[in-house]
């Protein structure tokens, strides 16, 4: 079956129609020939022109002129030096050049075109719900690296007084029930610190050491209290 294409030469006319060039089996001397189509603003066709010898020529680009002529460039394997050349066509206003171009009658139809609706897919009823968010209250453990070294004795005639002492970075911290005098002894039995505890917490700034009570051989005394510490 010989068939007819249109290719990209393809041009506005001023008269509000179009005119398009391809190439075609169907008419012309043989083989493909050029095929020049003249349409009017409602789309009848006005005239139909071919060109070409017994190989191939093809239309790749088309112009109107300022006369309201048509230019028309291609490929031809019939005329020129031999292979495919470069062609240039002047036609004029109704589509004429004496005893270049042929006229022909191609078919004209109407085409029934099928109009349909898209499928857009299913409907779609997406679910909005609002997020709960879970908040906790963090309950960090806290570990000493380091387990305090601390003995604290409690006078048994006094059950209503209390002290206790831990070993803190650069020095001691004493916790009292009550205001009481405090002596810290070095290990050679110097005395270190000589002062009152305050009830409540006291930081007392040591160097490293063991600290000591030098009579006994305790560490510390507060009040009718003794104890040893160790600073690291």
């Amino acid at each position: 079956m010989n068939r007819d294409y249109l290719t990209a030469a393809l041009t506005g006319t001023a008269d509000g129609g179009c005119a398009v060039a391809g190439y075609t089996q169907n008419f012309g001397a043989g083989g493909y020939d050029v095929l020049v189509l003249k349409i009017d603003a409602s789309g009848n066709l006005t005239w139909a022109r071919t060109f070409g010898g017994t190989g191939l020529e093809s239309a790749y680009s088309m112009i109107q002129t300022s006369d309201g002529g048509y230019a028309i460039t291609g490929e031809t394997e019939s005329f020129g030096a031999g292979g495919s050349d470069l062609f240039v066509l002047r036609l004029s206003a109704d589509g004429s050049y004496p005893d270049c171009v042929a006229n022909c009658s191609p078919t004209v139809m109407n085409p029934t075109l099928n109009i349909s609706s898209p499928f857009l897919g299913a409907n779609c009823t997406p679910t909005i719900t609002s997020p709960s968010p879970t908040i906790t209250t963090p309950a960090p453990t806290i570990t000493d690296v380091c387990t305090p070294l601390h003995i604290e004795e409690s006078d048994p005639c006094r059950p209503d007084l209390d002290i206790t002492c831990s070993p803190v970075p650069g020095g001691a911290l004493f916790i009292a029930s009550a205001d009481l005098p405090l002596r810290i002894y070095a290990a050679d039995g110097r005395l270190i610190y000589s002062g009152t505890l305050q009830k409540g917490q006291n930081r007392i700034t040591l160097d490293r050491g063991v600290y000591l009570y030098s009579v006994d051989l305790r560490f510390w005394q507060a009040g009718e209290h003794t104890g040893k510490v160790v600073i690291r």
